[in-house]
């Protein structure tokens, strides 16, 4: 394989077919940072309008660093897995205290941050810093995986290293950045199908020499998803809707309106009989779907009324109008946005 050819390339392809993301206007180590937290597990136009409305409130590591985890998680509503959200904050903390406000140029540095894992540190020194460093990432694992013809589970460890190395081979044996073209490769033209009439080290690729490049990379068996009903109570008294704020858990600082998991058909006033106090239905909104994990759930919410309903613990009463100032859970977000005649 000649790698100069191959790495002239493949820069040149993507110089010339990179996309336009706000992050790339300032390759700083605080956005970059940002940038690849909010794109983990999760799509790159969704993520665009969060890391521009984040970089408007949080613009520094100070000010991220000194900010309510309330306003952070509010902030995040709607991207997932907020335990991003929360290590952001918590590293943020980390950087000013024990870094002087500035966040460490070394690999051994980085690695001590709170939430920073192998790949975002590989990105901050390659990205902000310049660094001749393999961020392997989804894109450059499927990438390598063809170009070299790895046909070993892609989520054993020593598949993992294997491709690493081969990465920071290219990496480092090339005049150009190659790091970022390599997961531009990936996410525009590589794909889970591949684009290979579209690719510029077409020539270089064994997988396709061989016609393997849509068996690759080989993945063990998908996870076994787990299904839950729930019915979800948006209980109303006096114009106030009973809200529950996680103090623990996947749903750590969200809230999310009081629910009971059932296998049958669910009983509407159910949630009523276990606060021992009497009340009406006003209305069944339609069933919503929420995924986390390995779990998928069903959730099917009633509108109740209520009079002398008393408050549980880590329970609150909200005003209708409220509400949406409060970060929700995805799936419960969706309810409150057909409570208030909004559709996500």
């Amino acid at each position: 394989m000649k790698n100069s050819e191959l790495h002239t390339n493949l820069f040149r392809w993507f110089q010339q077919n990179k996309r336009d993301f706000p992050w790339r206007d300032n390759l700083s180590p605080y956005r970059v940072w940002i940038s690849e937290v909010m794109l983990q597990q999760t799509q790159t136009t969704v993520v665009v309008p969060y890391f521009q409305k984040w970089m408007k409130r949080f613009p520094t590591v100070s000010a991220l660093a000194k900010s309510d985890i309330a306003e952070i998680i509010k902030l995040w509503e709607g991207l997932g897995y907020y335990q991003r959200a929360r290590n952001l904050h918590a590293g943020a903390k980390q950087v000013m205290q024990e870094f002087g406000g500035i966040i460490p140029t070394t690999l051994e540095e980085l690695e001590k941050i709170k939430g920073l894992g192998p790949y975002t540190v590989s990105a901050i020194l390659a990205f902000a810093y310049g660094e001749k460093v393999a961020a392997v990432d989804g894109n450059v694992k499927r990438v390598l995986s063809r170009l070299f013809l790895i046909s070993d589970d892609i989520s054993r460890t020593s598949t993992i290293k294997e491709i690493t190395s081969r990465a920071d081979l290219l990496v480092k044996e090339s005049p150009f950045p190659i790091t970022e073209a390599l997961i531009e490769l990936g996410a525009m033209v590589c794909q889970k199908k591949a684009h290979c009439e579209m690719c510029p080290i077409q020539t270089h690729c064994l997988a396709y020499s061989y016609d393997k490049q849509n068996d690759l990379p080989y993945k063990p068996q998908k996870i076994k998803y787990i299904d839950l009903k729930r019915a979800v109570y948006l209980l109303e008294k006096d114009g106030k809707f009973l809200l529950k704020y996680n103090r623990h858990g996947l749903m750590k600082n969200l809230y999310e309106f009081p629910y009971i998991a059932f296998t049958k058909s669910p009983e509407p006033l159910a949630y009523l009989q276990e606060l021992n106090t009497t009340g009406q239905l006003k209305q069944k909104l339609p069933l919503v779907k929420q995924s986390f994990t390995k779990y998928r759930v069903t959730l099917e919410p009633f509108h109740l009324i209520c009079e002398g309903c008393d408050t549980p613990d880590n329970f609150s009463w909200v005003s209708k109008e409220k509400l949406a100032e409060h970060p929700f859970s995805s799936g419960h977000k969706k309810i409150l946005g057909m409570l208030l005649g909004k559709t996500e």
